[in-house]
């Protein structure tokens, strides 16, 4: 006889008002206005503030991804990405590199090589990669070295977990790695597809491109260590440019060109199965971020998107004293309540907790649970 009860978690959105798990707001994206018509290159969460980057030394910043207010760079060349690490926001493109500790105010640095396109911060060190190969790190984002990549062709993303960097480019695929951002290792797979953004989330690295302007698009590539990669199928032939892990998901954005539609949005809870949540034609999406409970895509002609809120609601621990452990992953700020009944049918669900939520993950102790033989929860907002 099981001696503990029976717990089963109920979604619901009171602002929907409707029954949903939370991956039905991956369905939902806004268009944000971003007062720029430059294209939006990349973007980064260093909470509590979002800041993208773009042509022209554009740079935009926002703590809630609904407003955005543009800043001054110090620059007109083109910005290809931005990473935040050590407090510190670290922008890189044509020019040189350039630092914020708040995304307003920014300090331009001399850099060695040509054209980068990505950056990323692990194990106290910035690493940004371009053209041609080209990799240079520094510890401060001020000061830069050049290091030998081993490789000529162009690297387009970098990510740095489980203690080593993984950088990805093309064409045909080319995927470095490196424990200390010196020393790189080729790891190239079977190479079918360029490679232009790579993640890490849920214990492996996922690596989304395709090949422009006629090549087969839609490639993702995924791998537990950096070293062995297998190919996923995507379900799209448009080029793939960034993907991002938030919250239980991985999200993929891109299109190409001159393809229509040409505006795509993928969704995935393992990386294996891939769903299109948003296909348009209003121009390519070039990056995304997860960041205060949303993800965040930007694109051409200064395109912002916002998924909708999610959240997570999970049972995580029965005790033997009849409490019940519950997780809520939210979105910072936003009010919530958890609440119970013996009964889905029920209209007088009883609130056991009334927050606001002050960091994304919450855990709950419902003490009252003990000699109940089940019992239902739902999270409701506000």
């Amino acid at each position: 006889m099981n001696r503990f009860p029976q717990f089963l978690l109920v979604f619901w959105f009171v602002v929907a008002a409707d029954w949903l798990s939370y991956a039905g707001s991956l369905d939902s994206w806004t268009s944000r206005v971003s007062g720029t018509t430059n294209d939006l290159n990349a973007i980064a969460y260093a909470a509590p503030r979002f800041a993208a980057v773009g042509n022209g030394g554009r740079v935009l910043t926002s703590t809630n991804a609904t407003d955005w207010a543009i800043q001054n760079s110090g620059t007109t060349s083109n910005l290809n990405g931005v990473v935040c690490g050590n407090g510190l926001l670290v922008a890189v493109g044509q020019g040189p590199v350039l630092t914020s500790p708040d995304g307003v105010t920014w300090t331009g640095h001399a850099a060695p090589g040509g054209i980068h396109f990505g950056a990323a911060y692990g194990n106290g060190l910035f690493v940004a990669v371009g053209e041609a190969g080209g990799i240079i790190t520094s510890t401060n984002g001020t000061t830069w070295g050049a290091q030998t990549s081993g490789t000529t062709f162009s690297i387009l993303g970098v990510v740095f977990a489980n203690g080593t960097f993984v950088a990805v480019g093309g064409p045909l695929e080319r995927i470095l790695t490196s424990t200390n951002g010196v020393n790189w290792t080729n790891r190239n797979p079977s190479p079918d597809v360029t490679l232009r953004g790579v993640t890490f989330g849920n214990g492996r690295f996922v690596g989304v491109g395709g090949d422009e302007p006629t090549g087969g698009g839609g490639g993702i590539k995924t791998s537990p260590d950096g070293v062995t990669w297998s190919h996923q199928t995507s379900g799209t032939v448009l080029n793939l440019y960034s993907v991002a892990w938030g919250n239980g998901f991985y999200v993929a954005v891109g299109a190409r060109g001159d393809a229509i539609p040409n505006r795509i949005v993928l969704t995935s809870a393992d990386a294996f199965s891939w769903a299109t949540r948003l296909l348009a034609s209003t121009g390519p999406l070039k990056a995304v971020v997860y960041g205060n409970g949303s993800f965040v895509a930007v694109g051409s002609g200064g395109a912002i998107l916002q998924s909708g809120p999610i959240f997570a609601f999970t049972g995580k621990n029965q005790f033997a004293n009849g409490g019940y452990e519950l997780d809520l992953t939210g979105e910072i700020g936003r009010g919530y309540r958890i609440q119970a009944s013996t009964n889905l049918t029920d209209t007088d669900w009883i609130d056991l907790v009334n927050f606001t939520n002050t960091s994304e993950t919450i855990q709950f102790l419902d003490v009252s649970a003990t000699n109940l033989s089940r019992r239902y929860y739902r999270a409701v907002s506000p």
